[in-house]
């Protein structure tokens, strides 16, 4: 009994000096980590740059957090534990377990979120800096009033210890880069776009639809300090002005299409656009090539464009890349009572018949769903490629990048936008604004056909307007993901219960060739190119995404160029050879 006082002394003051010391590394984490925070922008924003899931997930919790260690340090000034002046220390002694138990279930609840959320830095920052935070609470609050309460606490806060030094660490590194550069845009949103799918005039801009004068970083898989994006004060995603005519001996190019052919989570020199304007440039030392890259949502959009703004710039090539949306979209946008209508002269115009009430494609074709059901709950990255795939941000982890893209390039089931019908009742839908596998459902569907025939009619228009303003035409056909890469399709046919004899994955394909040939439309399909250049590299990004990656890019331009030079009166390109 002699020693036990003295024991128990010795024990709180280093529990007590350990509480101080994480206490000062946690308040240093928080300055250093702070700034990432707030140059975070959020898609979707309705505060400040921030959206409601944000504001309310990320930053109010930690500036809770800062003000909770704030009071709790001012307390400890005082030598008393804030819960000792409310309850008897008997009586905290009993809810002890209970307090506990709340403060594991609040750090665990926080490392889930930090999970969630898309930003590797403030993701990495929660996961850190609440659980540390929470255990400290908690060391702080009950430790005086039960008497030092045994040896746990030292051995949470020393556990704590080494995760708040090697995050000050991390951070620490980063603070030069966030310093020099700009916060990370998201491609689709108002940091990057000037107009989505506006439904009143101007429709679209002169340089497409994404903002002039842009010259920021967007976040993407491939590049951890983002992928460069920049357009110039017309809005093309080129770096160089145009003129209303090309210069003496320039090959001028227009490439329309979505975010497929303008480079999606892609770097500046490194999508589709640009790769293709190098390949042919260097088939032509004699002469300037240019690849002007227009930003168009789908064929009617696109169609609109080109007879609006496209045909003026003077392009002897016009390429329209469809990709795996577009003809639902076409649908969704041009016909009797769409946005536009087609008059006898082939004009893409504004409908003044246009219905506003009508919902998307997923929605008003809900009940059009595959009839067996799906097996089992969608695949998903585990723990380690997530943490992974976040670490690799960090200068520090840059050797895990080779691990991280393995993991990640697993494949998973494709997203959607019916999945709110999908997951209430386990049947694929043939549209969904993704997968849209009734394109190569071996019945035909009424829904189907119709998107046919819109995408047939635009793309037919397309063709008719180049002509007409001296461009040759070429329509290029993306393929998806599961047409060139086997284990993407098992993925989703074991997912979903399908049936190998009710799909075709080349139908899609095969009759928009056979339409072309009918119309004399000139068409490149990338699907034969996509699946060789597959058996040795992933060719999308991950998760997936139905976006190329650097080398799906890659493989689209050269394919391109070959078409091109292929393709009928190809004596321009193949000049100065």
């Amino acid at each position: 009994m002699t020693r036990q006082v003295p024991e128990e002394s010795d024990r709180a003051r280093v529990e007590q000096a350990l509480e101080n010391i994480c206490l000062g590394l946690l308040l240093t984490l928080l300055v250093i980590g702070g700034p990432f925070v707030i140059k975070y922008r959020s898609e979707g924003a309705v505060h400040w740059g921030y959206s409601a899931r944000y504001l309310y997930g990320v930053v109010i919790p930690l500036d809770l957090v800062s003000l909770t260690l704030a009071a709790l340090a001012l307390a400890r000034q005082r030598r008393a534990a804030v819960l000792a002046k409310v309850l008897p220390p008997a009586l905290l002694e009993t809810f002890r377990p209970v307090v506990g138990a709340c403060f594991l279930l609040a750090g665990a609840a926080s490392v889930v979120y930090g999970f969630l959320v898309s930003d590797e830095y403030v993701s990495l920052l929660m996961m850190i800096v609440l659980p540390c935070a929470i255990a400290l609470g908690w060391s702080m609050t009950t430790g005086a009033a039960s008497g030092g309460a045994g040896p746990s606490r030292a051995n949470l806060l020393l556990a704590c210890l080494p995760v708040l030094v090697g995050g000050i660490l991390l951070f620490a590194v980063e603070i030069p880069g966030l310093l020099a550069g700009s916060p990370l845009v998201v491609w689709g949103d108002e940091s990057t776009f000037a107009t989505l799918f506006p439904r009143e005039a101007p429709y679209i801009g002169p340089g497409g639809r994404l903002k002039p004068g842009l010259d920021v970083r967007m976040r993407a898989p491939e590049y951890p300090n983002g992928a460069r994006l920049a357009t110039n004060s017309q809005g093309f995603r080129n770096q160089r002005e145009f003129g209303a005519k090309p210069a003496a001996g320039e090959l001028r190019l227009l490439s329309l299409g979505d975010s497929f052919s303008t480079g999606f989570c892609a770097e500046q020199d490194r999508f589709f656009g640009s790769l293709l304007e190098k390949r042919l440039a260097s088939t032509r030392p004699g002469g300037e090539v240019t690849v002007m890259n227009a930003e168009v949502s789908d064929p009617a959009y696109g169609l609109y464009y080109l007879q609006q703004f496209g045909v003026h710039y003077h392009p002897e090539i016009v390429i329209y890349g469809l990709s795996g949306n577009d003809m639902m979209q076409a649908e969704q946008f041009s016909g009797d009572d769409r946005l536009f209508k087609l008059d006898g002269r082939g004009r893409l115009l504004p409908n003044p018949a246009f219905d506003p009430t009508l919902a998307s494609a997923w929605d008003r074709y809900r009940e059009f769903e595959y009839p067996a059901m799906g097996s089992s709950a969608p695949s998903a990255p585990g723990v380690l490629a997530t943490l992974l795939s976040k670490l690799v941000r960090f200068h520090f982890f840059s050797a895990l990048t080779a691990a991280a893209e393995r993991q990640r390039s697993q494949p998973v089931d494709m997203p959607g936008y019916a999945q709110q019908y999908e997951s209430a009742d386990g049947h694929k839908r043939f549209i969904d604004g993704s997968a849209n596998l009734g394109f190569f459902y071996r019945k035909r569907l009424e829904p189907v056909e119709r998107m046919y025939a819109a995408a047939f009619e635009l793309i037919e228009a397309m063709d008719r307007s180049a002509r007409e303003g001296g461009a040759r035409f070429l329509l290029v056909i993306y393929p998806q993901r599961y047409q060139v890469q086997p284990r993407d399709w098992e993925v989703m046919r074991k997912r979903w219960n399908l049936d190998d004899l009710d799909f075709d994955l080349g139908l899609a394909n095969r009759r928009l060739e056979e339409f072309c040939r009918t119309e004399g439309v000139a068409c490149c399909d990338l699907m034969e190119p996509f699946r060789r250049a597959a058996t040795g590299q992933d060719l999308f990004l991950p998760g997936g995404d139905t976006h190329f990656n650097r080398h799906g890019h890659e493989v689209a331009a050269r394919a391109v160029e070959e078409c091109l030079i292929h393709a009928p009166d190809p004596e321009r390109l193949q000049s100065a050879r």
